[in-house]
């Protein structure tokens, strides 16, 4: 097993990881509905990243410390970091449709086209989640 991610660095990395396996799964019809869960981690880890960037961490805090970080939640990190799209924002429709995900819903069945909706709304060039938190945040 590996370690936990430590830094900025390992944050982006991680999302860029899910990105790609959300790539993968997209290109094969019968894993499409797999790609949902791995959009919404990529978010979460960019998300992650920023706070790191935002409170100028040398690596990710304790449990102890900061027990409200260890979350899976888009909406409360989201928070934590201050990013609160306007609808006047490119982004919005898109983190709109990203606050949709929640880790609990790797148990569930999700459709092809819920799936490919999540997957735009995260990594759509430009205006999607990850590249809009990338470009303003990090």
């Amino acid at each position: 097993m590996g370690k936990k991610a430590d830094s900025v660095a390992e944050w982006v990395q991680l999302a860029r990881q899910n990105e790609l396996v959300c790539t993968q799964l997209l290109a094969n019809q019968q894993t499409v509905p797999a790609a949902f869960n791995s959009a919404g981690l990529a978010c979460e880890c960019i998300l992650k990243a920023a706070i790191m960037r935002k409170f100028g961490f040398n690596q990710w805090p304790d449990r102890k410390v900061r027990p409200d970080l260890y979350v899976h939640d888009l909406l409360t990190l989201a928070k934590i970091l201050g990013f609160a799209p306007k609808p006047v924002d490119a982004v919005a429709p898109y983190w709109a449709v990203m606050t949709q995900w929640e880790m609990t819903q790797r148990y569930e069945v999700v459709t092809p086209q819920v799936s490919q909706q999540i997957c735009g709304a995260a990594f759509k060039p430009k205006v999607g989640v990850l590249e809009w938190i990338s470009q303003n945040y990090l």
